[in-house]
C-alpha cells in the first residue's frame, strides 16, 4: 500500500474527529495488516512517473484516492484570516494544531455530516457554535443522528440562511446572510465552510487512459475495473463522498475482480 500521508486511514485519519473514531484503532488495524503480510510505504506520493514504475513492478494496481477536494462558492471575504475549509480545519484539529477557541464565536456554513463534525469539534475547543444552512431543516444532508447530537451538545442552527459575504478587516468579524426577512449579520471569530467534497482527479490519469466523468469520478465497471487493463479503483474517487462502509464494499468487489484476473494471468503463465 502506497500512501502519501505518514499515517494510514485517509479521511478516517484526517477528516473524522477523534471523539467519533479513536485513531488508535487505525494503528491496530495497520498492525493486523502487517502481520498478514501487507507492506506499507507511507509518505510516498504517487504521481505519473511513480505510477509508471509501479505498473512495471506490480501486476495490478488499485486506486483509492478519495474525494478530498473541498467544494467552494464565490464568497466575498472568504480569504480573510479565520476562514477555513472544513477538511483543512478538521485536519488541523486531528493533528492537534488548532488551539483553544474558548469564548469565540464559530459559524459553520453547511448542512452535511462534515458540518456537524466541525461544529462538534469546535464546541470541544470551547467555542460558541452556530450552523447556518441555506435550506430548510428538512433539507439537511447530515444524518438525523448527527444533527441530534450537535443539538444536544449546544450547537445553534439557523435555517434558510444563505451566505452573502464575510465581513472583516484582515480577520473575519461577521457573516452576512440573505434570509426571508432581509440581510442578517452573524458575529463570527471563525468561519468554517463545510460545503461538501468531491474527487480531485490527478492530471496524470489521462496519460494512462483512465477515464473520468464530468464530476471527476473515475469510471469503473461493476468490479472496479477502469479503462486501463491493469488498474482498478473504488471508493469516493469513483462516485463522490459516501460512507466508509460503501468504500469498503467497493474495495472488496475490486479485490475479487483483481483476483480473478490474476488467476487467469497465472494460468497463461
Amino acid at each position: 500500500i502506497y500512501e502519501q500521508s505518514t499515517k494510514i486511514g485517509g479521511l478516517l485519519q484526517s477528516g473524522v474527529p477523534s471523539f467519533k473514531l479513536d485513531k488508535g484503532l487505525l494503528e491496530q488495524r495497520k498492525a493486523l495488516f502487517e502481520q498478514a503480510g501487507i507492506h506499507f510505504s507511507l509518505g510516498v506520493p504517487v504521481e505519473g512517473e511513480k505510477l509508471s514504475a509501479l505498473l512495471e513492478e506490480h501486476d495490478l494496481l488499485f486506486l483509492g484516492l478519495g474525494a478530498q477536494k473541498s467544494c467552494t462558492i464565490e464568497l466575498p471575504g472568504q480569504n480573510l484570516r479565520g476562514v477555513s475549509q472544513a477538511l483543512d480545519w478538521l485536519t488541523t484539529v486531528n493533528v492537534g494544531v488548532e488551539e483553544s477557541l474558548s469564548g469565540l464565536n464559530v459559524v459553520v456554513v453547511g448542512g452535511g455530516d462534515s458540518a456537524m463534525d466541525c461544529a462538534r469539534a469546535a464546541l470541544r475547543l470551547g467555542a460558541k457554535v452556530t450552523i447556518a444552512y441555506r435550506g430548510a431543516e428538512t433539507g439537511l444532508r447530515a444524518s438525523p443522528k448527527e444533527v441530534a447530537l450537535a443539538r444536544e451538545e449546544g450547537v445553534q442552527f439557523l435555517f434558510e440562511y444563505r451566505p452573502q459575504q464575510i465581513q472583516g478587516s484582515g480577520a473575519v468579524s461577521a457573516v452576512d446572510f440573505d434570509t426571508a426577512s432581509g440581510v442578517s449579520t452573524v458575529e463570527a471569530d471563525r468561519v468554517i465552510l463545510a460545503l461538501g467534497q468531491r474527487p480531485n482527479p490527478p492530471v496524470w490519469l489521462a496519460d494512462f487512459g483512465i477515464e473520468t466523468d464530468l464530476e471527476g469520478c473515475i469510471q469503473v465497471d461493476q468490479q472496479g475495473g477502469t479503462s486501463h487493463p491493469k488498474i482498478w479503483a473504488g471508493g469516493d474517487n469513483t462516485h463522490g463522498p459516501d460512507l466508509a462502509v460503501t468504500a469498503m464494499a467497493a474495495g472488496r468487489r475490486a479485490a475479487e475482480g483483481m483476483l480473478t484476473v490474476s488467476q487467469k494471468m497465472r494460468r497463461r503463465g
